[in-house]
């Protein structure tokens, strides 16, 4: 299997969920992977295996962005190529029971440490001439409004607009970016949210497949669009979602 040959991806929140999938696949696939996380892999019968490496660290910090980059130097002998944002944080109060606190943490990790990861894997490649593609963990609560906390909606909302932004500015230099937006997914997060279970079963009612996705099933479509197989899809915000958002 060689859909990813000669890659090297960074993931972020590479360790659990679907950025865990994602590392599982890549290397699969013939990736090298490096991952930015603060922990372990969350199931410790399954660690990394040797074509992958860990940078432990905050994504909200710059300097961790570069030491990242040059660890994928140091270890694999070249920029990585494909960047993974699957990092990010809930936020499921109301917005008037959502405190300045709570927003700016929620925009520190899925927005400004998202334009942080962009702007310096796009900066090692247009210095290197080199071209690659950006896939971010969005959600269909950043397409459609639903009862997913104003902060999160928010969030999710600017990411899924950066990467089109940044998807016009650089089609011409051969950096691709899109988004996935994943709607019931089941991960660690979804398993400690305090989401109503009256909340869950209307989503569950809305969506024609009646199931919850994997996190495997997100990362086949991170996949594709991180691969030269998608080498023609830019801006575009994939909703993998069991058919949501056809309704």
């Amino acid at each position: 299997m060689s859909r990813m040959s000669g890659k090297i991806a960074l993931v972020t929140g590479g360790s659990s969920g679907i950025g865990k999938a994602s590392v599982d696949l890549f290397v699969q696939h013939g990736a090298k992977v490096v991952v930015i996380d603060l922990a372990e892999p969350e199931e410790p019968e399954t660690p990394f295996p040797d074509e992958v490496i860990l940078v432990r660290g905050s994504v909200e910090s710059e300097d961790n962005w570069e030491t990242a980059m040059r660890a994928a130097q140091d270890a694999f002998g070249g920029i990585p190529n494909v960047l993974v944002q699957s990092a990010g944080v809930p936020g499921r109060a109301r917005l008037t029971d959502t405190t300045l606190e709570q927003w700016t943490h929620v925009f520190d990790i899925n927005v400004h440490a998202v334009f942080l990861g962009m702007k310096t894997f796009i900066t090692a490649l247009l210095e290197a001439g080199q071209q690659g593609s950006i896939v971010n963990i969005s959600s269909l609560a950043g397409i459609t409004g639903m009862r997913a906390g104003a902060a999160y909606e928010a969030s999710k909302a600017a990411c899924t607009h950066m990467c089109k932004s940044a998807a016009v500015e650089y089609a011409q230099q051969g950096i691709r970016v899109n988004c996935v937006a994943p709607g019931l997914t089941i991960t660690g997060m979804t398993r400690k949210s305090d989401r109503p279970a009256s909340s869950v079963q209307g989503f569950m009612d809305h969506t024609p497949m009646r199931r919850w996705g994997t996190a495997t099933e997100v990362g086949y479509a991170i996949l594709y669009l991180s691969s030269d197989e998608a080498s023609y899809v830019t801006g575009q915000a994939f909703a993998h979602d069991g058919g949501y958002s056809a309704m």
